[in-house]
């Protein structure tokens, strides 16, 4: 077993066993859902002209169940598991475990995941797909009523068997403010996050810097509302001036939305939309895709 399985394993155990201990101690309300969206890839391939781009169809079913971990505590446990299947190629499945928390000063989500056959465009900017595993959390600190700051990490390794040398491993760090003094009519949240990805192929190593500005807003109490803008540099850091991504600076903007409406008490309808707009010095870097998701979601 690689160490991705390991730590996956591990983690998700000691998850697990947490919870079977709580429940031993304080019957749990058992939380699930499951979720059947259709998403639409404009320009997959990330191809630099737009009638050479290529759409992909994808399918993705996932659930989850958990609950609290404890009666008296604002701690819940889940475990995740789904499939995507795609129009060109091979379908990806993702297991995972999370860890939430809502108190009134503290707050935090955490997620230990594990994805075989992801699909990954970014690395030597060639299709690939890789074991994904990966580590990511938010934690929230309410100064006051109206106040709140977060501490944001991301941790991820992509493992590729058939290019080996596309293997890498990124990190990220940041932290944000949001703003709850409008109530959840309309809460804003501005950020600022800054990692690396190290690739076996040192050529492909480079540091990004990501600026965010977050809206949140739930206009009347069957609708949520989220839309999010992000600016990102990439610079990549190789010394060989023969090599293709010597001196590359890449700059990504990107702006989504998510729309949530619960049509019945245990039903809800899911609309998201992506849009990505890539400059690059480089010029077959520079494109533009977009992803559009639809579905339900189900919960007991």
């Amino acid at each position: 077993m690689n160490t991705p399985f390991r730590t996956a394993a591990f983690l998700l155990g000691g998850v697990f066993a947490a919870a079977a201990g709580a429940s031993a101690q304080t019957p749990p309300k058992l939380e699930a859902a499951v979720s059947l969206d259709v998403q639409v890839f404009d320009n997959f391939f990330q191809a630099p002209a737009p009638e050479d781009g290529l759409t992909v169809m994808a399918t993705r079913l996932i659930g989850r169940v958990g609950g609290p971990f404890d009666a008296d505590q604002p701690v819940k446990i889940f475990g995740e598991a789904g499939r995507t299947w795609y129009s060109e190629f091979s379908a990806s499945t993702i297991f995972g475990g999370i860890v939430q928390a809502n108190g009134r000063e503290h707050s935090f989500d955490a997620g230990v995941r594990f994805e075989l056959d992801r699909p990954v465009v970014d690395v030597g900017d060639e299709f690939g797909q890789a074991d994904v595993f990966s580590i990511d959390g938010e934690y929230g600190y309410r100064v006051d009523q109206d106040w709140e700051v977060k501490g944001l990490f991301d941790l991820q390794r992509q493992s590729f068997a058939v290019r080996p040398d596309r293997t890498n491993t990124i990190f990220g760090g940041g932290g944000g403010v949001r703003y709850r003094g409008f109530g959840s009519v309309f809460s804003p949240e501005v950020g600022l996050v800054t990692g690396s990805r190290d690739v076996v192929d040192p050529s492909e190593d480079h540091s990004q810097t990501e600026l965010y500005v977050r809206v949140r807003s739930t206009p009347v109490p069957p609708v949520y509302l989220s839309v999010r803008y992000r600016r990102r540099a990439r610079d990549y850091s190789t010394d060989g001036v023969d090599l293709r991504n010597f001196g590359r600076e890449d700059r990504r903007s990107d702006l989504t939305v998510l729309t949530v409406v619960r049509v019945a008490r245990n039903l809800s309808l899911n609309v998201y939309y992506a849009f990505l707009d890539a400059n690059s010095t480089l010029p077959s870097r520079t494109f533009r895709n977009q992803l559009l998701s639809f579905g339900l979601t189900v919960t007991r």
